[in-house]
């Protein structure tokens, strides 16, 4: 297959995928303001968010702190021989 025609056809998919997911969280965030409201939505999403920003920020600084100390671990080794 030509790269190009390949290339335009994983741009052509990735666009009708994300078509098709703002279409679903469209009507999912309109059915859930009809039934519960629209400050209630609002909020949830806010929490969600912050959840997930939380969790990020709890990964990378793990991910920094696990970094730190193999480069320590590494120094110390590397000192000792």
């Amino acid at each position: 297959m030509n790269i190009k025609l390949k290339a335009a056809l994983e741009v052509t998919g990735f666009i009708i995928a994300i078509t098709i997911v703002v279409a679903g969280v469209q009507s999912i965030l309109s059915l859930a303001a009809a039934t519960y409201g629209t400050e209630a939505v609002i909020n949830g999403i806010a929490f969600g968010f912050v959840c997930v920003a939380s969790y990020v920020c709890v990964g990378l600084l793990y991910d920094m702190r696990v970094a730190k100390l193999q480069y320590r671990a590494k120094l110390n080794e590397m000192v000792k021989k």
